[in-house]
């Protein structure tokens, strides 16, 4: 596993690079890479497997490289569509959640 940690900074970095260089178009990538990541620090804290809480590196570099992705995106002043949406509309991942409450006309009270 530590190999794969040190592959995914490694991605992180050449991200770095990329947006220092003046390549915004990797953006969504990072976005992607930080959802990547975020899934690997939620499967770790569902496992019950004790290699896992034996030996929390794995977990704590990847916590680690999220905190850096979000540096990132601070940095370079990323624009992300679902964390604006989530901040708009916090419950729109309840299962009674109803689209429509989402549409343009809905915000103003028109039908």
């Amino acid at each position: 596993m530590k190999k794969e940690i040190e592959k995914l900074k490694v991605k992180l970095e050449h991200y770095l690079n990329e947006l220092e260089k003046g390549n915004y178009d990797v953006e969504q990538e990072v976005v992607d890479f930080e959802t990547e990541i975020m899934e690997m620090v939620r499967q770790f804290d569902y496992q019950d497997d004790f290699r896992y809480k034996g030996n929390p590196y794995e977990l704590n570099a990847l916590k680690s490289i999220i905190i850096d992705i979000k540096r990132l995106k601070n940095e370079f002043d990323f624009y992300d569509e679902e964390t604006e949406l989530d901040m708009m509309f916090p419950n729109r991942h309840d299962d009674d959640f109803d689209n429509d409450d989402m549409s343009y006309d809905s915000v103003f009270g028109d039908d």
